[in-house]
């Protein structure tokens, strides 16, 4: 996960927070 919100680090915090509720919906 940290690698993943460091690699998107350009983007804007909102993106970021979409990206990782996307990821943790997608682990369930």
């Amino acid at each position: 996960m940290a690698l993943v919100a460091k690699r998107k680090q350009g983007q804007s915090t909102q993106q970021l927070i979409s990206e990782f509720k996307k990821l943790t919906y997608e682990d369930q």
